[in-house]
């Protein structure tokens, strides 16, 4: 998956998560996620809950949000104040909510770089604690 979708670029890590979740390859997705969200939330969580984790204002699956929405992306500028090891990307989701509605929906997701100490080279991986933090949070994007 690396040579397709490097993890040098945080869009492109992005869409190799996105690739791989798609495609059932829930291992390579897993690999894409940080250290932190890799700890606390464990493979097995990972493949079975995930699918399950709804967003809380829209009733929508956060998984239908990001696949659905991952050819509408938007890197954002940093923000005053926010770390270089953090990348924020924001997705534009089109589709119905869990009521029928039409939605027209942004969610940020966060990247961190991890790269091993002394590389050169960024390693970007998904935030998905954070990411889901501030779905559920009132300053949710």
């Amino acid at each position: 998956m690396e040579k397709y979708f490097p993890s040098q670029n945080p869009e492109q890590a992005l869409v190799g998560f996105v690739f791989a979740i798609e495609s059932g390859s829930w291992d390579a997705a897993y690999t894409r996620l940080s250290k932190n969200s890799r700890e606390k939330i464990g493979s097995f969580k990972f493949k079975v809950g995930l699918p399950l984790v709804k967003d809380p204002r829209t009733g929508i699956s956060v998984l239908e949000i990001i696949t659905g929405s991952i050819t509408s992306r938007t890197p954002l500028p940093r923000a005053p104040g926010q770390p270089g090891h953090i990348e924020r990307i924001q997705l534009d989701y089109y589709g119905k909510d869990s009521k029928g509605r039409l939605a027209a929906y942004f969610i940020v997701i966060y990247l961190l770089d991890e790269r091993e100490q002394g590389a050169e080279d960024p390693v970007w991986k998904i935030d998905l604690l954070r990411t889901a933090e501030r779905l559920a949070g009132p300053q949710a994007n």
